[in-house]
């Protein structure tokens, strides 16, 4: 046991918050210490597993009283290394006793000071230094105490961290195994080569600590599961993207380097693969794609990587007995979902043809494959202690045990069900949303792994949505006794599901809440997605379950008017492009800020309280830290940052020295209509030079240079029509040079240029900016669409620059002037209305 209880306490470990059913018998555990911890030393050097260790003692033994004493201690292992850690107890220790007991700012100021920060460690000491200096704010505000820590933990190389770096629609939300932290994916924006965005945010603060930008291809899929997985140790991702490839990250790892590669990689051909990652980080078992010659997997080493096509199929065909291929009816042996145990020792999953397996990776055989689902029923669920089993099928509900795949327990189906959620303790949510089926009564079944019915929740919960079907209306709490739900009207019930349920407390959460998880501490996280009819923007917001505080809360995809603070007016170079993330987020829908790495931040005076909601120091990519408590430095514009930042943060914005600062405001939209038809002419000659120098057959736009000549010929511009002429696709040259001459000896007649459109109406005017408002509010990501309507119904207004100022914001290098929302496209389209009030073909 250990020697000097004064250094490491109850206190220490639990704090005030251990209840009376978690009181650790201690006499029992000093009892039995030495034979508890050989066994804890076999699991951790992987002569024992868990599993193996439950399996062998049973349900009944008394022994496993012994171990749930013991593992009652959740934090035994930390206390052990902080009886241990010398380096500990000369920070630590002493520096946490006196935090959590003085309240005085002064006294808590003088101890932080004589702590030794040279034995500070992040992972062990920032969250509960966070916590005691969180406490002394409540009474006393921000003091001088928050301020030197801040700069000491500066020191320790913090990041300024936003979270504004998602480009497009976010696919995956997936909490890691400790449920402390959660991984977001982003697929790719309107630029494909920009790659999508893998966030890793921290629960308990609702500040995101981590991005990992430029996975190639984006990350997921819509309508497809289990597209991100964690190492058990959440030190490591693997994803799915580019739809067919599973990378793996460095969670908490510096990826500027990377530029957002991974540091392994795997590819299936060019279908989308199912995989499991292995709790090690180090392995992943890939089903699909290729795979399917032999129908039976891969079990890839990540030190393998280059050589998938010499890697032997995991599961030879000769283990599989007669019964297995019945139920696989000649069909491959391939998942759709898939995951590993967490002892490392099995895989399962199942596939949507109806049927699940568990597989004995170290053995490479199935241990048992039975039919366990219908087509359109609820999908099977394994409980979180992997000993559970839950499937419906052909009218019944049937509870397994997941170790050999023998039936339990079996009722009758719940009709409409679908969701099966297995919570910890043993206890299964059957969950009939709202709008299943006709003639389905909405509701939860909570049924013991037993098979008894414990009691039914009249609750109505919102479906689960297509494109993200990991995202759920239900969600457990980790110590299983209470769960959380959302709603089909759009609210978030928090219930304790003791002998008799009870609501304990209805929560706020954002319109359009799509789903609900329930990570560490208590906090659950809500989530809505984006809405691409309705334009609701994607956002997080995490609250406190037991009160209903907001922790914190974020928009994404958010686009204010205008370029950002870091674009030269003079030459448009955007100096953000060079750093990674992009400094510059959206403070709200209509302002722009700035955030670099070191602390310079560029905002609006008076917005303090809403970076602090915004921003964080990321320390280790790992920890949150609140701005509020000091460090930044913050100035209204980038020219203002480089005449009064102090060095080196003056050299972020060095280029602005001098320039005029930006209004703080937008200016007002449309603007004035100064812009004549000469001018979308000569953006349109651009665009079209543009395009032929990519596409010099002019195979894709044979049309372009022709009414481009043809629009110069009317205005008797004789040399720019033949230039135009000159671009268009040889076998037709001939023919357009004809035209031109006779429309060129037309207008030579005429001897005048074709009058200016008629100027927009203010009705037209007042539409334009009402059309606009609605734009502003449209998600980044699905504004393409929007620009295009836009840009359409500016050049019926013949507002010329309306039109020129919105095809700026038009992309450019795509599909060579094929898609409808490209520059290339929409100038045509604007070109043609503005001059014949039609978006049809100018013929002559």
């Amino acid at each position: 046991m250990l020697k000097n209880e004064s250094e490491v306490t109850v206190d220490i470990v639990y704090g005030d918050t251990c209840s009376e059913k978690d009181v650790i018998n201690w006499r029992l555990i000093e009892n039995h210490w030495p034979d508890s911890m050989r066994v804890v030393l076999s699991i951790r050097e992987g002569r024992l597993s868990s599993a193996a260790l439950l399996r062998c003692l049973g349900n009944e033994s008394k022994l496993i009283r012994i171990y749930g004493v013991t593992g009652l201690s959740v934090l035994t292992p930390r206390v052990l290394c902080m009886a241990d850690d010398h380096m500990m107890r000369r920070f630590f220790s002493p520096a946490r006793r006196h935090l959590e007991t003085d309240k005085d700012p002064d006294a808590v100021l003088e101890t932080l000071d004589a702590a030794d920060w040279s034995a500070f460690t992040p992972a062990r000491d920032l969250p509960p230094l966070r916590d005691a200096l969180t406490a002394l704010e409540r009474v006393h505000g921000v003091t001088e105490a928050h301020r030197y820590a801040t700069a000491k933990i500066k020191a320790y190389g913090a990041l300024l961290r936003h979270a504004d770096t998602h480009r497009a629609k976010v696919l995956t939300y997936v909490l890691s195994p400790c449920g402390r932290y959660l991984a977001l994916g982003s697929r790719v924006g309107e630029e494909f080569d920009d790659g999508g965005v893998l966030q890793i945010w921290e629960v308990a603060t609702g500040r995101c600590v981590n991005v990992i930008d430029g996975i190639p291809g984006g990350v997921g899929w819509e309508s497809d599961r289990h597209m991100v997985q964690w190492s058990a140790d959440a030190s490591r991702v693997a994803v799915v993207h580019h739809k067919f490839k599973v990378g793996v990250w460095e969670s908490f790892g510096d990826q500027e380097d990377l530029g957002g590669e991974p540091i392994a990689e795997m590819a299936v051909s060019d279908s989308r693969p199912c995989f499991a990652f292995a709790p090690d980080g180090e392995r992943v078992v890939m089903w699909g794609g290729w795979y399917l010659k032999d129908k039976r997997g891969r079990l890839v080493s990540l030190d393998d990587v280059d050589d998938l096509e010499d890697i032997e199929s995991l599961i030879p065909v000769e283990s599989l007995s007669d019964e297995m291929l019945a139920v696989l009816d000649g069909g491959p042996l391939c998942l759709d979902w898939s995951t590993w145990s967490k002892d490392g020792e099995r895989v399962y999953g199942y596939a949507s043809s109806g049927w699940a397996c568990s597989i004995d990776v170290a053995a490479r055989r199935v241990v048992w494959l039975k039919q366990t689902h219908d087509f359109r029923g609820p999908l099977p669920a394994w409980s979180p202690d992997e000993r559970h089993l839950a499937h419906q099928r052909g009218g019944q509900l049937v509870l397994s045990d997941a170790v050999t795949g023998k039936p339990v327990a079996v009722h009758a189906a719940r009709p409409g069900a679908a969701l099966l959620s297995w919570g910890p303790g043993g206890r299964l949510a059957v969950v009939v949303p709202a709008h299943k089926d006709e003639g389905a009564h909405p509701g939860v079944s909570i049924v013991k792994a037993t098979g008894e019915h414990d009691y039914d929740l009249d609750l109505a919960l919102r479906p689960t949505g297509y494109d993200t079907p990991d995202l759920t209306a239900w969600a457990w709490a980790p110590d299983g006794s209470r769960a959380a739900c959302l709603t089909d009207e759009g609210r978030i019930e928090v219930w304790n599901l003791g002998e008799r349920p009870e609501r304990l407390r209805v929560v706020e959460v954002p319109e359009d809440a799509d789903g609900v998880l329930w990570g560490a501490d208590d906090v659950l996280v809500i989530i809505t997605s984006l809405n691409e009819d309705g334009g609701t923007f994607p956002g997080l917001r995490f609250v406190w379950a037991d009160t209903g505080e907001v922790v914190g809360a974020f928009q994404f995809l958010q686009e204010p008017p205008g370029s950002n603070p870091l674009v030269d007016e003079e030459d448009g170079e955007d100096l953000g492009l060079d750093l990674q993330p992009h400094p510059a987020f959206a403070l709200d829908a209509r302002t722009w800020g700035v955030a670099f790495e070191p602390g310079l931040v560029i905002a609006p005076p008076g917005r303090e309280r809403d970076l602090d909601a915004l921003l964080a120091w990321s320390v280790g990519r790992r920890f949150a830290w609140p701005v509020r408590w000091g460090a930044l430095e913050i100035f209204p514009n980038a020219s203002a940052a480089a005449d009064g930042a102090t060095p080196p943060l003056d050299e972020l914005v060095e280029s602005f020295r001098g320039s005029s600062p930006r209004p703080a405001e937008p200016p007002a939209w449309p603007p004035p209509n100064t812009a004549t038809f000469a001018d979308l002419l000569l953006l349109a000659g651009a665009v079209v030079e543009w395009v032929r120098a990519r596409d010099p057959q002019g195979v894709h736009e044979p049309g372009l240079s022709r009414e481009i000549a043809i629009l110069h010929a009317r205005r008797n511009e004789a040399d720019q029509a033949r230039r135009f002429v000159e671009l268009s696709p040889g076998h037709l040259r001939t023919q357009v040079a004809s035209q031109i001459e006779r429309i060129l000896r037309e207008a030579e007649q005429r001897d005048k240029v074709p009058a200016e459109p008629e100027p927009p109406t203010p009705q037209e005017i007042a539409a334009l900016a009402k059309a606009h408002e609605r734009f502003l509010r449209t998600p980044r990501g699905q504004r393409s669409n929007a620009n295009a309507e836009l840009v359409r119904q500016a050049a019926h207004s013949r507002h010329i620059s309306a039109v020129l100022d919105l095809l700026e914001q038009a992309p450019l290098e795509t599909y060579l002037g094929l898609g409808s929302h490209d520059k290339h496209y929409l100038t045509l389209c604007a070109l043609r209305t503005v001059a014949t009030g039609s978006d049809k073909e100018i013929r002559r």
